[in-house]
């Protein structure tokens, strides 16, 4: 039976643990001020290896994952830091060169190795691979952002395995962020929060376009959706290779 995931909007009082600076950086042996953006990505170097090595295990065709972590609010600030501390691949997606469909048995796969070996992180995002292609977030991309990891400080991560180009993208509307990596000593003191309110396992996402349309997220008129809006911008991706290759002929 496939996991149903839920999706339930956030309440008024602001979900995230205050933490301070020093708090944060010292445990990850991150150097530097605070930072002073609304937002601020930290990749452990565990996680970013991970997404390296599964974005060089296909150089042909796209593939991609959930990242496991905890977006904390700076103290004294309206900063939201986001700890990506580790990356799980969804193996069973399924990509071609110009696009990956996450489909109900990728769901099922990541949310079962979570379960294993992230059950105390939060889902703060997701990561996918542009073999060959640059870093930058499609139109088909900010579709599954927006529809799966909606919340303002949800990051996705992109990666071009021929070129090692990375990038970072906040929120629903993709925009682009600089990130900074970090060594801790092991993943399980990442994982122990501090005392205070946190996100509750159901309500990681916020309500995607599709429920408010009264759409299941997971059900098949959704999955439907998504693989008709894949196709699309499959042809739209191949129509721009074909026009570029025409001009350099």
């Amino acid at each position: 039976m496939s996991r149903e995931i839920r999706w339930q909007d956030l309440g008024p009082s602001d979900p995230l643990v205050q933490l301070g600076w020093d708090d944060f950086r010292q445990p990850r042996r991150v150097t530097g001020e605070a930072p002073a953006a609304p937002l601020a990505a930290f990749v452990s170097r565990t996680a970013l290896e991970a997404m390296r090595a599964h974005a060089r295990s296909s150089p042909a065709a796209e593939v991609g994952g959930i990242l496991c972590g905890q977006a904390y609010r700076l103290a004294g600030s309206s900063c939201v830091m986001v700890d990506v501390a580790t990356a799980i691949p969804a193996r069973a997606a399924d990509g071609t060169p110009v696009h990956l469909q996450f489909t109900a048995a990728a769901w099922d796969q990541v949310f079962a190795e979570r379960s294993r070996s992230a059950s105390d992180l939060e889902i703060v995002g997701w990561y996918h691979t542009h073999p060959g292609l640059g870093v930058f977030l499609s139109g088909t991309d900010r579709h599954t952002q927006a529809a799966f990891f909606g919340q303002d400080w949800q990051v996705a991560m992109v990666l071009d395995p021929h070129s090692g180009d990375e990038g970072a993208f906040f929120g629903p509307d993709g925009a682009g962020t600089a990130f900074s990596t970090y060594a801790a000593p092991t993943p399980a003191k990442l994982a122990r929060r501090p005392p205070g309110p946190t996100l509750a396992p159901d309500r990681q996402l916020a309500p995607s376009p599709l429920r408010q349309r009264g759409i299941q997220p997971d059900g098949p008129l959704a999955r439907m959706l998504l693989a008709a809006a894949g196709l699309l911008a499959t042809g739209v991706a191949m129509l721009a290779i074909q026009a570029r290759t025409g001009r350099k002929r």
